[in-house]
């Protein structure tokens, strides 16, 4: 090979390389596809490096049009091969100018037994009725090919939402797509459910909320104000001053529970709390009378916790319905794992300990004589004897200990005991990997709106959805967000203040 084609040759590998560089950041960062033509990105690249060559805007746009299409291909074929369901959540934004867009995610355990979530879909319609999203849905699935693999879906409480599920399941149960008649089809956003719990307690308190945020803003303005803050303190006595007070945002739930829990360390409680409490309660017990229990049969699925913990939980909530809601849940679980057993059979594999007892004895005394396989063979005998299921045998088998299995990793302990569990591992699969929110926490605990920045606004619509999942696949759902930043602020006040 000639030096002039090997140069020429490096060269092409080191632009593809600031290309890919290039596409990643603006993907990872979320920023606009001309960052790299800005005067001052540019003034930066070429203080660094006189000689780079940074590409342009329209490159940089093919180049993530082309990770999009290989990306989707990967995803597409992984979802085909896993054996288990793929839970769906349902989310509804809107642009700048009011154009609504539907965001469709898939949550999946992949061949690795790791927990999944990738948008599959980012794409504008109107009218946002329940109708016309339940057409643009089944289009999406059929191009996904995952129309008969669904197991659930998680959508925020609404009119046209319901519409939408109900037609959706309709639509699915015709093709034979969904477990026991689509049953388990519909989960509630729980984590919506609980927002709206807060908003209402909050209610009560909307103006004392008003004037603790107007007090730390007074306080937190300036140093000297903070010190004879301090001195008040402790001169009243009793209090902990060390607590930091922390400045809420007013449209973050869980941020304004941060500065209250900092603000009642300085005051006593009073009615007021009860009050909140007692609306809370009731807006609780609202939606409680009409729960899935889809979170409840995947608690069942934690081996450290089983239907032990289940009726501890049931009876702290309410003692005389605890028996009937543990029985309602056994119930149906037992009727999911049936469907699970009958499909695994048609396939030609077995559901009961019993059918797998004699293959494994025979694979165990061929291949080792030894005691401990010998054991093995004793114990699946035993188990054989009484005719159990899998299902049986784990939920009779103790729970794991909470203090030594902390931070397990449920999932693979499902991996590590899928011989002894085929079918039962499956269904864990598929409800351990059903969403209890729409999106990611921190929107949920948020009473704005879901809306685009500017820039996203005027890009063309095949390119925000480009976008929005190429990120998704490539970086999941990335946050850089410090989880610090309000105690970063304070010593940023701090300092400026000395200064």
């Amino acid at each position: 090979m000639s030096q002039e084609k090997m140069e020429f040759d490096d060269e092409v590998d080191q632009m593809e390389s600031r290309l890919h560089t290039c596409a990643n950041i603006i993907l990872e960062l979320d920023l606009p596809f001309d960052l790299f033509e800005h005067v001052g990105m540019r003034r930066y690249t070429e203080s660094l490096n006189p000689n780079a060559v940074i590409p342009p805007k329209n490159v940089i746009e093919a180049y993530v049009t082309h990770l999009y299409t290989k990306e989707k291909s990967k995803l597409k074929q992984e979802l085909a091969t896993i054996p288990n369901r793929i839970s769906l959540s349902f989310d509804l934004w809107e642009s700048c100018t009011s154009m609504p867009y539907i965001c469709l995610t898939a949550h999946f355990v992949d061949a690795d037994w790791k927990l999944n979530s990738k948008v599959l879909n980012f794409c504008s319609v109107y009218p946002p009725t329940g109708g016309e999203v339940c057409e643009t849905m089944i289009e999406l699935l059929n191009d996904w090919g995952i129309e008969k693999k669904i197991f659930s879906l998680t959508l925020d409480h609404s009119f046209e939402n319901n519409v939408l599920q109900e037609q959706l399941k309709n639509h699915l149960g015709l093709q034979n797509g969904l477990l026991c008649d689509g049953e388990f089809f519909h989960a509630r956003c729980f984590a919506r459910v609980l927002n709206l719990i807060v908003e209402e307690g909050l209610k009560l308190v909307s103006d004392a909320v008003c004037k603790i945020r107007e007090s730390i803003i007074f306080v937190r303005h300036s140093k000297s104000r903070r010190e004879n803050f301090k001195a008040c303190v402790e001169k009243v006595g009793g209090v902990d001053g060390s607590v930091r007070l922390h400045l809420d945002s007013s449209m973050s739930v869980n941020s304004t529970y941060a500065m209250l829990e900092s603000a009642l360390k300085y005051q006593d409680e009073d009615e007021v709390m009860k009050g909140m409490a007692e609306r809370m309660m009731s807006k609780f017990e609202r939606y409680w009378d009409e729960y899935s229990v889809v979170l409840a049969l995947g608690a069942v699925l934690d081996p450290r916790m089983k239907l032990s913990t289940l009726a501890y939980c049931y009876s702290k909530l309410d003692a005389s319905t605890c028996e009937r809601k543990l029985q309602q849940v056994k119930s149906k679980l037992y009727m999911l794992f049936d469907k699970y057993c009958s499909k695994s059979t048609s396939y030609g594999l077995q559901g009961t300990i019993q059918d797998q007892s004699l293959p494994l004895q025979k694979k165990l005394k061929s291949s080792s004589h030894g005691l401990f396989d010998e054991l093995k063979v004793h114990h699946q005998q035993l188990v054989t004897e009484t005719g159990k299921s899998q299902l049986d045998v784990y939920l009779d088998e103790s729970n794991l200990d909470f203090r030594c299995y902390e931070d397990m990793d449920v999932l693979q302990w499902w991996k590590s005991n899928n011989n002894r569990f085929p079918d039962l591992s499956i269904l864990a699969c598929d409800l351990l990997s059903v969403p209890i929110a729409t999106v990611a926490s921190d929107y949920e605990f948020c009473m704005g709106s879901r809306v685009f920045n500017k820039y996203k606004d005027l890009m063309l619509l095949v390119n925000i959805e480009t976008r929005i999942c190429t990120r998704s696949w490539l970086h999941n759902f990335v946050s850089h967000d410090d989880e610090d930043e309000d105690d970063d602020d304070d010593d940023f006040e701090e300092k400026m203040n000395e200064i």
